[in-house]
């Protein structure tokens, strides 16, 4: 799971795959009612470095590279619900939010 935020950005919490089950009302909530927002919105208030190691994970190549990356693939879409901040990429969830703000979330 996530740590706490940090002047970086907020930190990776979890992916919906390995989702806790205790807050599972509240990852409905983010995918039922969270919004579109454009990347540039996404990378303001995430960690880049986490970010960046999730690209990673995902198979993008660096924008150094020549190859796809998850900024040129328009499969991938950014969202927000009230201050917790997820893409989508392969219709999986990927969330950056403190525990605190997981918490905060009322259930679906």
């Amino acid at each position: 799971m996530g740590s706490q935020s940090t002047e970086h950005g907020l930190p990776f919490f979890c992916n919906c795959v390995n989702w806790p089950r205790e807050h599972l009302g509240r990852l409905n909530r983010l995918i039922d009612d969270g919004r579109s927002i454009t990347r540039r919105t996404f990378l303001k208030h995430v960690n880049r470095a986490q970010l960046r190691a999730k690209e990673a994970e995902l198979g993008y190549e660096s924008h150094y590279k020549r190859g796809l990356t998850m900024n040129g693939d328009y499969h991938v879409r950014y969202c927000k619900y009230k201050g917790i901040y997820f893409f989508v990429h392969s219709c999986i969830e990927f969330v950056f939010a403190t525990e605190q703000q997981i918490r905060a979330v009322e259930e679906r």
